[in-house]
């Protein structure tokens, strides 16, 4: 659905029935595709939210409002799409930031920062950095514990 940081034709209605999913119950109990890379009992629900959180990190899109024309992001339909719709999306991921699961929990987290850049959004930023904060004080995942989180 994505490659390379482009989104095609396909990735905005594929983001929206992944976000439509989020809450059913098999999602998060299935590990559909795991792979050698992949830590045992990862849900499905996981790899979901990584992958929203993936087309929301968007590069393409933060390269393009920076260093090209303004005409340039207009054009780019698919991605101006995926933005556009952040709030239904986030709406859908905003939910799982209260799930048991930590790392449903920890992925939810890390898809609804993008997604907060939107302007109706904005309101739970305060929210997010909370939940940032207990993460980053709680987490014994190296990575995290090095990142810079900036909600």
């Amino acid at each position: 659905m994505t490659h390379q940081n482009t989104l095609y034709g396909a990735t905005v209605p594929v983001a929206l029935f992944v976000a439509a999913i989020l809450d059913h119950p098999a999602i998060a109990t299935v590990d559909f595709g795991r792979d050698a890379d992949t830590p045992p009992h990862h849900p499905t629900l996981v790899r979901l939210l990584e992958w929203l959180s993936d087309t929301a990190y968007d590069e393409c899109a933060a390269i393009s409002e920076r260093h090209v024309s303004e005409g340039f992001f207009q054009e780019d339909r698919e991605m101006r799409a995926f933005r556009d719709l952040r709030p239904a999306i986030f709406s859908a991921v905003h939910a799982l930031l209260g799930h048991d699961n930590t790392d449903v929990h920890d992925a939810a987290l890390v898809a609804a920062i993008p997604l907060a850049e939107h302007p109706a959004i904005t309101a739970h930023r305060a929210e997010l950095a909370d939940h940032v904060r207990c993460l980053l004080a709680t987490s014994t995942d190296r990575q995290i514990e090095t990142a810079s989180w900036t909600p």
